[in-house]
């Protein structure tokens, strides 16, 4: 039975091999890699050297490297609209303590999308414990059953 399994699982491992073939996924060309870290530690020595310059300021040669800036971030936004119950996510207080976890986060955040997540993560839970008692229960059921039971 293991030379079996071993065989099968050398085979699988053959197939599998077979059909990754994309290595042009992991080719880089390395001179042009270099060439922008170059010019980007650059622009840090210059911004280390000159603190009191504005990005507005800064010379033309790295007025291209600017330019590529997305400067729509704004740190005093909040995007973040979650407001986790004592800053663990609604999904774990759903999946660690089922129905109290999703009344808590109810009651002390009142939003509708954080109970919905602590539902979720309650469904889940429930699932798995089902998966896994039926499992138990199959595995001893197959032990009672099996001519090699111990009585």
């Amino acid at each position: 039975m293991k030379k079996v399994l071993m065989a099968i699982f050398t085979i699988s491992c053959g197939v599998l091999s077979l059909s990754a073939n994309d290595a042009a996924l992991f080719s880089y060309d390395k001179v042009h890699v270099n060439q922008e870290l170059a010019e980007i530690s650059n622009l840090e020595q210059y911004v280390q050297n000159n603190q009191e310059v504005l990005p507005t300021e800064l010379p033309v040669e790295f007025s291209s490297m600017i330019n590529q800036i997305d400067s729509s971030f704004d740190p005093t936004e909040d995007n973040n609209t979650s407001n986790p119950v004592f800053g663990i996510p609604s999904f774990c207080w759903g999946f660690c303590f089922s129905v109290p976890g999703i009344i808590l986060v109810h009651v002390i955040t009142g939003n509708y999308e954080e109970s919905q997540k602590a539902f979720k993560g309650c469904l889940i839970e429930v699932i798995l414990s089902v998966a896994t008692y039926t499992v138990y229960i199959i595995l001893i059921m197959v032990g009672v059953f099996s001519e090699f039971a111990y009585y």
